[in-house]
């Protein structure tokens, strides 16, 4: 697996690492662009500091960020909430949607 991820060009390893070790291997950008769809790669590089994403953001594309724990709906009060509530609550990253863009976006990964 490691080595197909690395002949893909989706994580970057230590000089010497073990090919079947996976200590020491990172995902790189190419390889979190990898992991979503454009419509969400485009939404987790529009968020902003804070992870709010673009109002404009699909709501298909914000359930599937949800499902898989990269973003999360919170009321005015900032609390998490399971869904938009009819538009009342707003979609965020979560720790790990704010992890898996790009900061700054790279620019190799523009009109993915």
């Amino acid at each position: 697996m490691l080595a197909s991820l690395k002949t893909l060009g989706w994580i970057t390893s230590p000089p010497g690492a073990d090919p079947q070790d996976a200590t020491g291997h990172r995902i790189n950008s190419a390889g979190r662009r990898a992991l979503f769809t454009a419509t969400q790669w485009k939404a987790l590089q529009e968020a902003t500091a804070e992870g709010q994403l673009p109002a404009a953001t699909p709501w298909p594309a914000v359930q599937a960020l949800q499902g898989a724990g990269f973003a999360e709906y919170r009321d005015a009060e900032g609390r998490v909430q399971p869904h938009d509530h009819g538009g009342r609550n707003s979609a965020y990253l979560t720790h790990l949607g704010l992890r898996a863009r790009p900061v700054p976006p790279d620019p190799a990964d523009s009109g993915c």
